[in-house]
């Protein structure tokens, strides 16, 4: 009886040291594991502010737009390669202020198109900006006898829209390019005939 216990007790000592043995490995096993991990957030915690100085500015830019935006004043563009480029009057007859008027109107109203699908404001250039300096100069000098300084803006469209007053020694001319006029029956309906119709007398009378 005493043998037994006595090898009862032998056994349950050899299992403690067992289990302190595999105590002892698995600890060193967990500060062999940690070690690595340490070092790895040291190094991230040295290199974060590099990383912060590097990429702040783009987070920033890459941030969504805040209500505020809306009220800060938008920016005035001149002009750009990407912009639409106004005309330049170089004429003298009715026929060129007509296809400089329809030029410039279709400038305009691309830049108010664009002007309301951007917060930038792009700048519509006046009238006397868009006139070669020779042909000002004679403008000036024999047209509206006056210095190029003293002509306001809406002398300048008046004199564009003086090309618009009609003549009426042309009406003889206009009458017999009314006269040739014809319907084009190669045109399959008639909505496209009659708009072919009428397309082609505006330009016999702005010509």
């Amino acid at each position: 009886m005493h043998e037994q216990q006595q090898d009862i007790m032998q056994q349950t000592e050899e299992h403690r040291r067992f289990l302190e043995e595999q105590f002892r490995l698995l600890k060193a096993a967990e500060e062999a594991v940690g070690l690595p991990g340490k070092r790895l957030e040291s190094l991230v915690e040295a290199v974060q502010p590099h990383l912060q100085a590097r990429w702040g500015a783009f987070e920033q830019g890459a941030a969504p737009p805040s209500g505020n935006r809306s009220s800060e004043t938008p920016v005035t563009v001149a002009a750009g390669t990407s912009q639409p480029v106004p005309p330049i009057y170089r004429g003298s007859s009715k026929k060129e202020k007509h296809d400089f008027m329809d030029s410039y109107a279709i400038s305009t109203r691309r830049i108010k198109a664009l002007n309301q699908g951007t917060q930038a404001s792009i700048f519509v250039m006046p009238l006397s900006a868009c006139i070669e300096q020779s042909t000002m100069v004679r403008i000036c000098g024999f047209e509206l006898f006056k210095d190029e300084r003293d002509v306001t803006e809406r002398e300048w469209k008046n004199y564009f829209l003086s090309a618009h007053i009609p003549d009426h020694t042309v009406y003889k001319t206009l009458e017999r390019e009314v006269k040739s006029l014809c319907m084009n029956i190669e045109l399959q309906d008639a909505e496209s005939r009659l708009s072919r119709l009428m397309a082609d007398y505006t330009l016999s009378w702005i010509d």
